[in-house]
């Protein structure tokens, strides 16, 4: 049997393809189509139709309506800092709402939008502290000071002057001056 030949430039410049081999079948015939999953069977099927409304769509008026939400909870927030009071009726409303909110989401079930109840967990818990510091009217800088002592400090310095005894966020030794380890 003589060697391949290599493909010569044809006209156009490009050599010919090669023409495939034939198959040699190991006596099978060819496989079964496989089965495709029923979307209404997973229940992964949007409670909004996407005939209806599209799914990018669907996450604008999530966004909007979550916007909409903290528009709101803003100006709750306001009303307890003009009237320089707590509101512990505001917080319970608006765990309340945010808690609808968040864990309701996941079952409209919008495409890119379904939240594990780990991330939801998470995500309410974060929703809950911010809530707690915007009712009680908590001053970041305090809520910082809870978490992380020297942007407590610098907050605390630009606000109120030097706390006696630190010089930007370093102790000072009494009675030498100097900078203490």
């Amino acid at each position: 049997m003589p060697p391949p030949r290599t493909p010569r430039p044809s006209a156009g410049g490009f050599p010919q393809t090669p023409a495939p081999a034939p198959r040699l079948s190991a006596g099978k015939g060819p496989l079964p189509n496989a089965p495709e999953a029923n979307p209404s069977q997973l229940g992964s099927t949007p409670r909004i139709p996407l005939t209806l409304i599209d799914a990018p769509t669907q996450r604008f008026w999530a966004f909007a309506v979550y916007g909409a939400l903290w528009g709101w909870k803003l100006y709750d927030w306001v009303n307890v800092v003009e009237n320089q009071d707590t509101s512990p009726g505001l917080m319970i409303k608006w765990c309340a709402i945010d808690c609808l909110y968040i864990f309701l989401l996941p079952e409209m079930r919008i495409p890119w939008l379904e939240l594990s109840t780990v991330v939801a967990t998470v995500v309410y818990s974060i929703h809950f502290f911010v809530n707690f510091l915007l009712m009680f009217n908590v001053p970041v800088c305090k809520a910082c000071h809870i978490f992380w002592r020297p942007c407590a400090l610098t907050c605390l310095d630009s606000v109120h002057g030097p706390l006696p005894g630190y010089s930007q966020g370093l102790l000072l030794r009494q009675g030498d001056g100097n900078l203490g380890a």
